[in-house]
C-alpha cells in the first residue's frame, strides 16, 4: 500500500565542508598553543614579554590588517620583523633577562628604529614580490617567444616558405 506521506527516515543536518571543520580544530589547537605559550612566557621571562610586545607591533598590526586566506603579509612582516628584534632577546638573555633592561632596550629610539625598519623591509619584501614575479614571468615568455620563433625559422628553412603564409581566416559569422 502506498501513501503520499514523507518518509519518516532520519534526516541529517548538513555538514560543513570537511576542510572548514578541519581548519576550525587546527585553528583552536593554535589558538590554545598560543595562549599557553603567553602564560608561560608571563610567568617566567616577564622581560621577554616586554621586549616582544613592544618589538613585534608591526606583526600585530599586519596580522588585523591582512586578511587575505594565506595571511601571507603576516607571515612575511611577522618573519622578519622577529629577525629583527631576536638580537635584542639574546642580548638581553645574556644580561640576565631583568625587566629594567628590557625597559632600557624598548625606550632606546636606535633600538626601535632598528626593530621597527626590520618589518619595514618584511613589508617592502611583500609589496614588491608581486612585481618581481610579473618580471620574471615576463622575461620567460619572451625568451619562449625568442625560442618558438628560432624554431619557426628552422622548419621554414626545411618544409619551405608555405609555411611563412597565413592562412586565411574564416568568419566567425554564419552566412
Amino acid at each position: 500500500m502506498m501513501t503520499d506521506w514523507p518518509s519518516r527516515a532520519r534526516v541529517r543536518p548538513p555538514q560543513p565542508p570537511p576542510g572548514r571543520v578541519h581548519f576550525q580544530r587546527r585553528r583552536f589547537g593554535r589558538t590554545l598553543l598560543a595562549a599557553l605559550v603567553l602564560v608561560l612566557v608571563t610567568a617566567f621571562t616577564p622581560a621577554t614579554l616586554v621586549v616582544l610586545l613592544v618589538g613585534m607591533l608591526p606583526t600585530v598590526v599586519a596580522a588585523i590588517a591582512d586578511r587575505s586566506p594565506g595571511r601571507h603579509a603576516a607571515v612575511t612582516v611577522g618573519s622578519i620583523n622577529f629577525i629583527g628584534v631576536f638580537p635584542f632577546l639574546v642580548g638581553l638573555w645574556l644580561s640576565g633577562n631583568a625587566v629594567h633592561d628590557a625597559s632600557a632596550l624598548v625606550t632606546s629610539v636606535i633600538n626601535l628604529v632598528l626593530m621597527y625598519g626590520a618589518a619595514a623591509l618584511g613589508w617592502m619584501i611583500y609589496l614588491a614580490m608581486p612585481l618581481v614575479v610579473v618580471a620574471i614571468w615576463r622575461l620567460h615568455g619572451r625568451s619562449e617567444v625568442a625560442g618558438l620563433r628560432v624554431r619557426q625559422k628552422a622548419m621554414i628553412d626545411e618544409w619551405g616558405e608555405e609555411l611563412e603564409r597565413h592562412p586565411p581566416r574564416r568568419s566567425l559569422t554564419a552566412k
